[in-house]
């Protein structure tokens, strides 16, 4: 799998709304972790909806950061081990007036944090929803908070009566998490957590929607890319097999490949997708190709660059891998008798992948001729109007081949013919 970092930077960018760093961490490892079975697909987008469903809880979201790194950091680095081991440790928790009162301060702090979060966000949360495995980690989650008894002790720090006996009982309640290991399981889960209210979050402000997985076609309905202002939706409908899409230079072709690629790969994210309505096979590969640059490292240029990205695509095909591959404006880097030769070769080898989509994009008008009779090559063009020497984009997909050569209009719109005399 190779997925453009671009894309990957797009849908954090879409779907980023979390407070802390450990969330943001959490979603971007989400966002890195394809999914390896329609029912691991399922499983996550059914808590994603539950999600979604519980959002009223989540509309004010937000929490004071200062406070959460100073409980996350008490949970993750303190050990009450050096009091507790003594043999009279209410005592060994007194006998330092300063210590006791920074550590008094901080089991308030813990007891005021969780409790807020607990009422503001746990209490009233519908989970019967969420598949069995991730239920049950909620479950564990729920129980870290109820364990501190924290209406009791939240209404002792209210009332200014929290004491050594109390401090004492919520420090044993922490080292007996800390012993049993909970702490990590606990931030860990936490981080996820506010992930997916990031998640539902994005996906109730842009109305999307999730897919449904099914065998060979991909149909998608007013589909879009969710970066863009007023973005311009397409809609298609095609089984497996190759997708040939050609039109004008700023056209919208790169757009239209990302926009595709980004709601396959969300698709197998479990994740909702930018669509109206969506319907997406399951691929165990999927490789999105569109700004090819040398590899310096390697000693690779722009051409052998892009023949290694194909070879490697129909390694997995040959590996009997099903796979989702965009590759745009193939054969560039090299000379047009070349790329006219090698693209019409790689078309009509593609065609015996039959479990696979490739959508490819191409500048060569000469393959027209080349694939006209071909079955499962699937020939669409971005439509751009010429009125009075001036493009104008719709942005708009169209069957067929687009046979727009706008270069020359575009340099004699810039006087260049006058120029250069």
């Amino acid at each position: 799998m190779k997925i453009e970092n671009a894309i990957v930077t797009d849908i954090f960018d879409v779907f980023n709304g979390t407070i802390n760093s450990n969330a943001q961490n959490a979603l971007k490892r989400t966002i890195n972790n394809k999914l390896e079975s329609v029912a691991a697909i399922k499983n996550q987008q059914q808590i994603i909806k539950c999600f979604r469903d519980n959002f009223n809880l989540f509309t004010n979201y937000q929490y004071p950061i200062l406070h959460y790194r100073e409980v996350f950091f008490l949970i993750e680095q303190s050990n009450f081990g050096s009091i507790l081991e003594q043999s009279k440790p209410l005592k060994a928790l007194k006998s330092n007036e300063n210590r006791f009162q920074t550590i008094k301060g901080k089991t308030a702090q813990l007891i005021i944090f969780l409790h807020y979060y607990y009422t503001t966000y746990l209490k009233d949360f519908k989970c019967d929803d969420f598949p069995n495995d991730y239920k049950n980690q909620y479950n564990e989650f729920i129980a870290y908070f109820k364990s501190y008894n924290l209406d009791f002790y939240q209404d002792k720090i209210r009332s200014k009566n929290l004491n050594a006996d109390d401090v004492l009982v919520i420090i044993q309640i922490f080292q007996e998490h800390y012993k049993e290991g909970k702490q990590f399981p606990f931030i860990d889960f936490f981080a996820q957590f506010e992930a997916y209210i990031s998640i539902a979050k994005q996906t109730l402000k842009h109305n999307f929607q999730f897919p449904e997985i099914i065998k060979n076609d991909i149909a998608l309905t007013d589909f879009y890319h969710p970066r863009l202002k007023n973005a311009t939706t397409n809609s298609f409908n095609n089984s497996n097999g190759v997708l040939l899409l050609t039109g004008a230079n700023m056209a919208g072709k790169s757009t239209f490949l990302k926009s595709l690629g980004m709601c396959v790969y969300l698709a197998h994210l479990g994740f909702p997708v930018p669509a109206k309505e969506a319907k997406i096979p399951f691929y165990n590969e999927i490789y999105i190709f569109i700004n090819n640059n040398d590899d310096l490292s390697s000693g690779y240029s722009y051409f052998m660059q892009e023949v290694l990205n194909l070879k490697e695509v129909v390694l997995k095909c040959n590996d009997h891998k099903t796979c989702f591959a965009l590759f745009d404006e193939l054969f560039k880097g090299t000379n047009f008798e070349d790329a006219l030769e090698i693209s019409t070769t790689t078309l009509n080898g593609l065609l015996k992948f039959q479990n696979s989509f490739f959508a490819i994009s191409s500048h060569i008008h000469q393959l027209k001729d080349r694939i006209s009779n071909k079955n499962n090559i699937y020939t669409y063009y971005l439509e751009c109007l010429v009125d009075n020497g001036t493009p104008h984009f719709t942005y708009q997909l169209k069957k067929g081949f687009s046979d727009l050569k706008l270069g020359k209009i575009i340099f004699e719109n810039e006087k260049l013919n006058e120029l250069l005399l």
